[in-house]
């Protein structure tokens, strides 16, 4: 996402008229929103939209990265991840169900329609660095961490003043 941005920044100039950043930041909130929904359709491809409705495909992953030796691969928050990744446990099933549901619809609904609803980019931007977090304390901490400067294409997508964020594109 942030290699796109830099080109919608290096774009800008041509695009924009006395130093409007209506461009740049329609640029970047269509690079973020196929990142996210990009994200969401590959989970849907690979695993499929039922699996992942499951627990057991999302506390499988936990389960797998927090065996991982300790170290920043593995979660942030081990006891976290552990909690999460009990399949014994009915409040681990049934929150990590609803977590891997609510992913997949945000990342597959929520995000494509906050191109045409601008009223969703602001509880978008949000969700997305609280996912990203997510991540980084129950799953990996370095994927949450390499995800950090996404924040930034978030801010500059979803809230930057500028004609994408506040009208919409229809």
């Amino acid at each position: 996402t942030n290699m796109y941005l830099a080109w919608g920044f290096v774009a800008s100039p041509i695009f924009s008229k006395n130093g409007d950043n209506s461009f740049c930041c329609t640029f970047a909130l269509f690079a973020c929103a196929i990142m996210l929904a990009g994200s969401g359709l590959a989970k849907v491809c690979i695993g499929g939209l039922y699996e992942w409705a499951q627990p057991n495909t999302l506390m499988s992953i936990l389960e797998s990265y927090g065996e991982r030796p300790r170290s920043i691969e593995g979660p942030g928050l081990l006891v976290l991840n552990k909690v999460l990744s009990n399949k014994s446990s009915a409040f681990a099933k049934l929150s990590v169900g609803m977590l891997g549901l609510a992913t997949i619809m945000f990342e597959i609904v929520i995000v494509p329609l906050s191109l045409f609803l601008p009223s969703l980019r602001v509880p978008v931007f949000f969700a997305s660095i609280l996912l990203h977090l997510g991540i980084m304390v129950s799953q990996s901490l370095v994927i949450g961490v390499a995800f950090l400067p996404n924040c930034a294409a978030y801010w500059i997508a979803f809230l930057a003043p500028g004609a994408a964020v506040n009208e919409g594109l229809v």
